[in-house]
């Protein structure tokens, strides 16, 4: 018998079972594997406020295949539709150090091919992963990398891209140099 865990699917809603056979939502993740999913009555509601076609977060005890892809989500335990909207962040955490901003840093959204981006393209900033907290985790990194090799260099030792770059991350820059977190 398969083991059964709990797993997180992100995908395209393209079914929605309320009034009509078992309660079941399908899923559709990449790349076209469409994953059934059963809820209790207690999540009909909420079920039935979502529409077909929008992308959704489904999580759930998961039933997987013998190369460990999840095949069907048994018991939803949490369903949300996904927000792809820009967000704007107030500062950047990555290993005890805190970055923060006068204003806060816009940043696009996207999930496409079950990858997460998280973007800044003014100063080429980009995360991605599997997961939004992986995407996140890779975005502070990638920060940290922007800010020792670009903000923190000297300017003779930077092109004309790099200086106007470096311009960049130190007016976005609350104070001087980086705050180390207690």
């Amino acid at each position: 018998m398969p083991e059964q865990e709990e797993a997180t699917v992100v995908g395209i809603l393209t079914k929605i079972h309320v009034e009509v056979g078992p309660p079941m939502i399908a899923v559709k993740v990449p790349p076209g594997a469409e994953i059934r999913c059963y809820y209790a009555q207690s999540l009909r509601d909420q079920i039935a406020n979502l529409m077909a076609g929008s992308l959704v977060e489904v999580t759930g005890i998961a039933t997987r295949d013998s190369t460990g892809q999840v095949t069907q989500l048994d018991s939803i335990v949490d369903i949300a539709q996904v927000n792809t909207a820009p967000v704007r962040i107030g500062r950047i955490e990555h290993e005890g150090t805190i970055y923060r901003f006068r204003e806060p840093l816009l940043l696009n959204v996207d999930y496409a091919d079950g990858v997460w981006v998280y973007s800044n393209e003014e100063i080429n900033l980009w995360g991605t992963g599997k997961r939004r907290e992986d995407a996140l985790r890779d975005l502070a990194e990638n920060f940290a990398y922007l800010w020792k090799e670009i903000a923190e260099a000297p300017d003779e030792a930077l092109d004309a891209n790099a200086r106007r770059l470096k311009a960049i991350l130190l007016a976005l820059r609350e104070g001087m140099g980086a705050e180390h977190a207690a």
